[in-house]
């Protein structure tokens, strides 16, 4: 029977946590819809494979290196406005896509990547503060949970809409949806911030960028992103290497999907009741398993394999680490803390992109899986390591005090 003190006895699923869910699921959808698009799009007016590369730089640079200012201006201005910002930019952006040619889908793509570290940001500190203390993980997940359905269905969803109403039929349902988004964060159930209600930081105003509390679990985000890329970004060119029709993979994305998304249903009741060291360690060491599994992968029933296992340690770590996050917070920085707690995601996939595909073109198959194994591996020893293991001890006792 539940208690109050366990994570059973408190309410998670309220109304507003239920619109927080929904909000990150349209604002996630927005960009979906239009990630397999723009590409075609850029080849369509004459690009060429470096022009589509320069187009996810234009949305990668603006979201992050405007995201501590974000951190700033949520500590400063609140949450919830911030939020709104976001979702308005989004839709905003969704409309410039209709502009003339690649400079307007260019400009349009950076304000999105702007609008989108406030949406990403804005959204993490609405968990942080939404969540219970005792079901802190539950919650990362289930939010978590949200940009991965996003992911599975948004681009199949875009692709449809191109073929049926060409290229103006994604660029407005992403506006669409980001202006729904909006429409929720005005109407819906939040909290909205009053004039005594901004937080403020004793620091500098540059100190204050940067939340050191969040480097961890930032640093956790960036290696965890960095070797999925191997798993979701660069399967077409497995096959490549391995003479293997890329046809073999239209199964594998749905497969390693829905494996991720019933391993965080089933984890969702269980992470709380754990250390966090405990479900971080299993995470990472799933993660190693994976790539071990991958280095003797020859066929696409193979990488799958290896895949399904790594969904099952994303259901820990992603989760884990988000949980820290907020573990470590300070309460009157939130913004800062998932400014830089968030970094670490677009940083993965952008750096971790990068490294394993001049490790693939220099070295070839399974030298990447090995090098991953070796990234996973000294992060797991550096959560292992005395200080750290004092910190998230430290973090959560101090945050279980305070909500006493």
């Amino acid at each position: 029977m539940a208690t109050p003190s366990s994570p059973e006895g408190v309410r998670l699923y309220q109304l507003p946590y239920l619109a927080l869910l929904a909000t990150v699921f349209l604002g996630f959808s927005n960009n979906g819809i239009v990630q397999p698009i723009l590409p075609i799009y850029v080849l369509d007016q004459g690009g060429d494979a470096a022009l589509v590369g320069a187009l996810l730089l234009a949305f990668t640079v603006p979201s992050i290196v405007i995201r501590p200012f974000i951190g700033h201006l949520i500590d400063t201005r609140g949450t919830h406005s911030t939020f709104r910002l976001g979702a308005v930019g989004l839709g905003a952006a969704g409309f410039l896509f209709l502009g003339p040619g690649l400079p307007g889908v260019f400009l349009a793509r950076s304000l999105h990547g702007a609008a989108w570290a406030a949406f990403n940001t804005a959204g993490n500190s609405a968990l942080a503060e939404l969540a219970p203390l005792s079901r802190r993980a539950e919650a990362s997940g289930m939010y978590n949970l949200m940009s991965n359905l996003a992911q599975m269905l948004a681009p199949a969803c875009g692709l449809i809409l191109l073929a049926g109403f060409g290229f103006a039929g994604p660029f407005v349902a992403s506006a669409s949806i980001g202006c729904i988004a909006a429409i929720l964060l005005t109407i819906g159930p939040f909290e909205h911030e009053t004039q005594a209600s901004p937080r403020r930081s004793d620091s500098g105003f540059l100190r204050g960028l940067v939340d050191r509390a969040a480097v961890l679990p930032m640093s956790v985000g960036f290696v965890w992103v960095s070797v999925q890329t191997l798993f979701v970004v660069f399967p077409p060119v497995f096959a490549a290497e391995r003479g293997i029709p890329v046809s073999e993979l239209t199964l594998y994305y749905p497969v390693m999907g829905g494996v991720l998304i019933a391993a965080r249903l089933f984890a969702r009741r269980i992470t709380d009741r754990l250390p966090r060291l405990h479900v971080l360690v299993f995470g990472l060491a799933m993660g190693i398993i994976a790539m071990g599994v991958a280095t003797t992968a020859r066929s696409v029933a193979d990488l799958l394999l290896a895949a399904c296992l790594f969904a099952i340690g994303s259901s820990a770590t992603p989760t884990i680490a988000t949980a820290i996050a907020i573990d470590r917070a300070d309460p009157q920085r939130l913004g800062a803390a998932m400014a830089t707690f968030s970094l670490g995601y677009p940083l993965g996939l952008g750096l971790g992109g990068a490294v394993w595909g001049l490790t693939i073109e220099a070295l070839d198959y399974p030298a990447p899986f090995l090098g991953a194994i070796l990234v996973l591996g000294t992060l797991l020893v550096l959560v292992l390591s005395p200080q750290v293991r004092r910190g998230l001890a430290v973090a959560a006792g101090a945050h279980a005090e305070s909500s006493r």
